[in-house]
């Protein structure tokens, strides 16, 4: 047909990865390319399709892989390797060089994943899932096993205690009746800042004694076909001095006249009272624990994740309860990574002996 060359050398440009990465540097300022530039039988797609497809790599991710693209990529100018088209024995060479720097499973698992987002050998095997290569990552599990943050955790009851003496609401300044909020938010929903940040008071409905936030967004858990979470504030009728329901209709209050337009649930507590940040809430969250007594220097805004379900586990809770408020898929994430030991405030053995009479 007239012109059809010219539409195949217009797909070939698109399908050449080394054009499509060279482009997607210069857009983002980092790699991340994926495998599909370029599929076995050579045909292009086009740079629309591309990024529609880039897309479901989120930001966070592209940051992580980009890493450990420019090392792949450096390390094959290096050795000779092709970038695109590698052996398995190359790619195994890579990972092993990185074992020899220090990197645990973890971190392997994430250049293997970020790999294969730049390779496809066929339309059955990525990087990621060629046997070898999953036999190679199970030895360096039994190697170097991935490592939780916390080997225990800080007692909820210690930071309870403390909340307790910001009252009444009324006397609280905007700032200590934000820092109440956020801290109980945190608690009692078992939710990252990233999903606690997303709050918007445009997708809030209330009950007689609760606060329902539908998230509207993409948070870390989210996949196709699921339902949007919710994050729910009930009252607390065992304390009103906790009722995380009383002081979030409180700080509504607080907030209407200054908020103006700002939907967000957290602002600001100086003009212009604008939405604060991600990494504003989780300083919020260290500023509450340090206060209450907590060590901020071993643990860090994200632990109050761990402690909140490690002391929910300690009543007795159904897992699946834990599992289900905490947005997690099974049992061995919670188990693994976020029920800890807590630990307590003082030593009973060393306070028997400190109380003893002599």
């Amino acid at each position: 047909m007239p012109g059809s060359s010219n539409r195949d050398s217009g797909l070939s440009r698109l399908a050449d990865p080394s054009l499509v990465l060279r482009n997607f540097q210069h857009d983002h300022g980092y790699a991340k390319a994926p495998a599909v530039v370029k599929d076995p039988g050579q045909k292009g797609i086009s740079g629309q399709t591309a990024n529609i497809i880039i897309s479901s790599w989120r930001t966070s991710t592209q940051r992580q892989y980009s890493s450990y693209q420019r090392r792949w990529m450096e390390f094959c100018k290096s050795e000779g390797f092709s970038v695109f088209s590698p052996s398995i024995g190359n790619v195994l060479a890579f990972l092993t060089a990185l074992i020899h720097t220090g990197l645990g499973y973890s971190a392997l698992n994430s250049a293997r994943s970020a790999i294969s987002a730049l390779i496809l050998y066929d339309s059955r095997h990525t990087v990621g899932s060629n046997p070898l290569i999953s036999r190679f990552m199970k030895g360096v599990f039994e190697i170097r096993p991935p490592q939780s943050r916390y080997t225990n955790i800080w007692d909820v009851s210690v930071v309870l205690q403390y909340l307790r003496t910001l009252h009444p609401l009324d006397a609280l300044t905007l700032k200590d009746i934000s820092h109440k909020l956020l801290m109980l938010i945190a608690l009692v929903s078992a939710q990252r800042v990233q999903t606690i940040h997303m709050l918007d008071i445009r997708f809030l409905q209330e009950t007689e004694h609760s606060y329902i936030f539908t998230i509207k967004g993409n948070i870390k858990q989210s996949k196709p076909g699921q339902k949007q979470r919710q994050v729910v504030l009930q009252h607390f009728p065992n304390d009103d001095k906790l009722s995380v329901f009383y002081v979030s209709k409180k700080y509504l209050e607080v907030t209407s006249k200054l908020r103006k337009t700002e939907n967000a649930l957290f602002i600001s507590y100086v003009k212009p009272y604008h939405k604060v940040s991600k990494s504003t809430l989780a300083r919020w969250l260290k500023q509450v624990m340090e206060t209450a007594g907590i060590n901020i220097d071993s643990f860090k805004a994200h632990s109050t994740r761990a402690a909140s379900v490690s002391a929910a586990a300690s009543t007795s809770l159904p897992i699946d309860v834990i599992i289900e408020t905490a947005g997690w898929k099974s049992e061995r994430t919670f188990a693994h990574y976020y029920n800890k030991p807590v630990v307590q405030a003082t030593s009973s053995f060393a306070t028997a002996v400190l109380t003893s009479k002599n």
